[in-house]
């Protein structure tokens, strides 16, 4: 029986779209920071 629920469940990507947000956002914030911090501390 979990078997079909686990098929429907793989094959579900509703929220994936979502999730990849909540999963990329953090990440291009930091690199946004990260690297305005990496040039103020070179600058010449």
């Amino acid at each position: 029986m979990p078997r079909p629920r686990l098929r429907q469940f793989w094959k579900d990507d509703s929220a994936a779209v979502a999730f990849e947000t909540v999963i990329i956002t953090p990440v291009l914030a930091w690199t946004f920071i990260a690297s305005f911090v990496f040039f103020d501390a070179f600058r010449t």
